[in-house]
Order: C-alpha cells, then sequence, then structure tokens
C-alpha cells in the first residue's frame, strides 16, 4: 500500500459527509473503490484526480458526471473501451484526442 499504510480506515485530511460521502487526500476504501483527491459526490459520481476502480473501471485525471459520462485525461476502460483526453458525452458519442477501442472502431481526434 501507498504511504505505508497498514488500515483500510485510515483516511488523512479527509471531511465525512454523510452516507459514505467523502472528501479526502488520500484513500477511500470500500468495495474496492480507491479513490485519492477526490470529491465522492452521490451515488457513483465523482471529482477525482487518482483513480476509480469499480467494476473494472479505471479512471485517471477525471470528472464521473453520470450514466457513463465522463471527461477524463487519462483512460476509461469498460468493456474493451479505451479513451484519452476524451470527452464521454451519451450513449457511445465521442470526442477523443487518443483512441476510442470498441467492436473494432478506431477514431482519432475525431467524433463518434
Amino acid at each position: 500500500p501507498r504511504h505505508g499504510k497498514h488500515s483500510t480506515h485510515h483516511l488523512l485530511s479527509f471531511t465525512h459527509l454523510d452516507n459514505n460521502r467523502y472528501i479526502t487526500h488520500d484513500r477511500y476504501l470500500n468495495n474496492n473503490r480507491y479513490i485519492t483527491h477526490a470529491r465522492y459526490l452521490d451515488d457513483n459520481r465523482y471529482i477525482t484526480h487518482d483513480r476509480y476502480l469499480n467494476k473494472n473501471r479505471y479512471i485517471t485525471h477525471d470528472r464521473y458526471l453520470n450514466n457513463n459520462r465522463y471527461i477524463t485525461h487519462d483512460r476509461y476502460l469498460k468493456n474493451n473501451r479505451y479513451i484519452t483526453h476524451a470527452k464521454y458525452l451519451d450513449d457511445n458519442r465521442y470526442i477523443t484526442h487518443a483512441r476510442y477501442l470498441n467492436k473494432n472502431k478506431y477514431i482519432t481526434h475525431d467524433r463518434y
């Protein structure tokens, strides 16, 4: 573990709001979700500068808006979809500066 911490309940510089909502500069570990430098808003909405790991979704430097909408500067990995520097708008619409890999569709600097 980073920082050599041994307790999964240890939070550094955090505010516990209510019902598992946190503002933390360390790590919030619950149900295999790891958040650093994040605001946990509500019902799986995140603003994070690290990674949100849940059901094989990896996000870095992104905003998790709602219902699988993302603004990300790293990669969003779900069902073999890879997005970098992209805006996930809705229902498989992307504006990306990297690649969108899904069902053998590759888009670069384009809009899907």
